[in-house]
């Protein structure tokens, strides 16, 4: 396979062939996946024939060199492999060395065309710097991890990449105090160049080299009521203990509980700061500071020193008044329902540069994006998917069982089993979902319960005055996350919505318009998951959600369901030459990963009264039905729409 370098340098390698505007072509291609001819002549061409300029730029790749694209009347794809793309799967894999390894410059430096469109364009410098953002993620984890080993010499050298990295648009103050005691730890000739750059934010910050050193050693309450909740706590005993041990790592300061809404970041949060501080493991305190009344940045610190039992003095400001009052202390400080407050993460890297034993657990639906950020993301509670001997001890039963009781006392799981197991199921073990489901045992059965979620979210709500307004509804909890989205996010998540059992990133972006950006984004909002395949996916009520969110938009769901319906038609044509031979069995994996989204698409084109289109898929399909052991759904298919096309009796006998 040819190899296609856009790290520092744009060229095919084993190749002459060196047109600036086909080898773009080719990598946007190898990136982002097929896509139609049409969006790729309005993207790369701005004026004449452009549908004529696309086919001759693909002429030429393929004269020029060899197989490295292919195309059909409708898309275009790159059989040619990238080393951004390879890059980002080891970015994605957490393979930190090996992606430091790959970088060898910024993507497509030095290219410029003088009539590339704004939004090509755009592509590229986003791509650049989103690329180099990731892999000075990956430059700095390993400097850390280095200067923990008290490897100072590696510390350095790997600091000085992150610093001076292609690609880069500038260092922002965040990156520059992350560094700061990086560089000085290793002795680096750039340290005081750095300094200068933080007293130009106006930070006047000198370390010695013992200083920044003793940072990156082992860092120890005032005894302080932490607040409590009218029911038990249950399950998650495998995430206390991987959080606990998470924050006794030297190198963890700051820590961030990441998951979508009513996945029980709160809940674990405040339990692991109960047993932190029954443990006395930060002999200074721990404490809780619950965010979500806040309604901006600025607030921060001022709601921080009121948790300390601490009042503004004259004019000092509220954050240097907390870090003189933490200076060194050994604390554990848990922020809760930081996700609208994004804009304020730097308030946290100046209490962690002047707090060296000050410690912060976050919960977020969306990343801080800070380089000292751990993350752990949170998902739903264990879950059985059919009857056993242990299935009553499973987290998301025993939670639905607890809650049905408080409001029904009779309430028995044995009677009632499988149907519980069918709402777990439903709600992907969200504690959120399950409790808010619990609590209508005292007026329906488990049966109807089910019923009513299938239905739609409108039952996942309670009355309960001490229940935080946020988790009194999962509707309304799901909105407040959609109302921090941008336009453009917005809209790319109603028309994923399309979407059934999950997708790639190329479906996305010929259905949605996602790019790697924007798709990147969403899994940082905890709105979007990437499966260990590489496929995406999201939680079914938030399925539910967006799709609603879709239905508002009627003329935006027929042009996306329009797209869906010809990109699943394309696959199926793309894959229906190689169903025999020795590519066979890749063809059947790639179909059958799709099944759930081709049964989808049948149902839309019967809506759309596409007969004709839907027949023609069948027929593409009918070799991957026969070999994958779905004969009699693809024969109902035929036959159905054989008599709405109005096939004939010989046709029909066939099928």
């Amino acid at each position: 396979m040819a190899q296609l370098k856009t790290l520092g340098e744009l060229k095919l390698e084993e190749a002459t062939f060196t047109r600036p505007m086909p080898l773009l072509l080719l990598t946007y291609l190898s990136l982002e996946g097929p896509q139609h001819r049409r969006h790729l002549a309005e993207l790369f061409w701005q004026e004449g024939n452009r549908m004529k300029s696309l086919s001759m730029t693909l002429t030429r790749l393929r004269k020029g060199a060899g197989n490295v694209v292919e195309a059909n009347d409708k898309i275009a794809w790159s059989t040619a492999k990238s080393d951004a793309k390879m890059v980002l799967e080891s970015l994605d894999k957490s393979d930190w060395q090996k992606a430091i390894e790959l970088y060898t410059g910024a993507f497509l430096e030095g290219v410029v065309l003088e009539d590339w469109s704004s939004e090509l364009e755009d592509w590229v410098y986003t791509t650049r710097e989103y690329l180099a953002e990731r892999v000075q993620y990956a430059l700095l984890y390993l400097a850390e991890e280095a200067a923990k080993r008290q490897d100072f010499d590696k510390t350095r050298n790997l600091s000085e990449r992150a610093y001076t990295l292609p690609g880069l648009s500038g260092t922002d103050l965040a990156q520059l105090k992350r560094l700061y005691p990086l560089l000085c730890a290793g002795r680096s000739l750039l340290a005081p160049k750095v300094r200068k750059e933080l007293d130009d934010f106006g930070l006047n910050t000198t370390l010695t080299t013992e200083e920044a050193r003793a940072t990156f050693k082992p860092a120890s309450t005032l005894k302080r009521a932490l607040p409590t909740r009218g029911t038990t706590f249950v399950g998650r005993d495998a995430e206390l203990t991987e959080l606990a041990t998470l924050l006794s790592k030297p190198s963890v300061s700051l820590l961030t509980l990441l998951g979508p809404a009513g996945v029980g970041k709160t809940r674990l949060a405040l339990q692991l700061a109960h047993e932190q501080s029954r443990l006395e493991a930060f002999k200074d305190g721990v404490y809780f500071a619950p965010l979500d009344a806040l309604n901006h940045a600025s607030q921060i610190a001022l709601s921080m020193l009121t948790q300390f039992g601490l009042t503004q003095q004259g004019n000092t400001e509220p954050l240097e008044q907390l870090v003189t009052f933490i200076a060194k202390k050994h604390i554990l400080l848990v922020l809760d329902n930081f996700e609208h407050l994004i804009q304020g993460s730097n308030i946290l890297l100046g209490m962690l540069s002047q707090c060296p034993n000050l410690k912060l657990l976050i919960t977020s639906r969306e990343r801080l994006k800070l380089e000292e950020e751990h993350l752990y993301t949170l998902e739903g509670l264990a879950y059985p998917t059919v009857v056993s001997e242990n299935t009553s001890l499973s987290e998301a039963v025993q939670l639905f069982r607890e809650r049905a009781q408080q409001v029904k006392s009779d309430f028995d799981l044995e009677q009632n089993l499988t149907d519980v197991i069918g709402i777990c199921r439903l709600v992907e073990g969200l504690p959120l979902g399950l409790e808010l489901s619990a609590s209508w045992v005292r007026l329906m059965t488990c049966h109807e319960i089910i019923a009513e979620l299938e239905h739609g979210l409108e039952l996942l709500a309670t009355d309960a005055q001490n229940v935080p307004q946020r988790h009194r509804s999962l509707k309304a909890a799901f909105e407040q996350s959609w109302k921090l989205l941008s336009p453009k996010e917005q809209e790319v998540l109603r028309k994923l919505s399309v979407f059934v059992g999950g997708f790639r990133r190329e479906a996305a972006s010929e259905v949605a318009g996602a790019t790697i950006p924007l798709l990147a984004s969403l899994v940082d909002k905890s709105l979007l998951r990437v499966l260990q395949n590489g496929r995406y996916d999201r939680h079914p009520l938030l399925y539910q959600f967006t799709r609603e969110k879709l239905k508002n938009q009627p003329s935006e769901e027929t042009e996306a369901k329009t797209k869906y319906a010809y990109f699943y038609l394309e696959l199926a044509e793309q894959a229906q030459p190689f169903l025999q031979g020795k590519e066979q069995r890749f063809w059947l994996h790639v179909l059958s990963e799709e099944l759930n989204n081709f049964r989808a698409v049948f149902a839309w084109l019967e809506i759309a009264d596409d007969g004709m289109k839907a027949l023609k898929l069948a027929t593409l399909l009918s070799t991957f039905w026969l070999q994958r052991g779905h004969f009699h759904e693809g024969r109902e298919h035929f036959l159905t729409l054989l008599e709405k096309t109005n096939g004939n009796k010989s046709i029909r006998a066939k099928a």
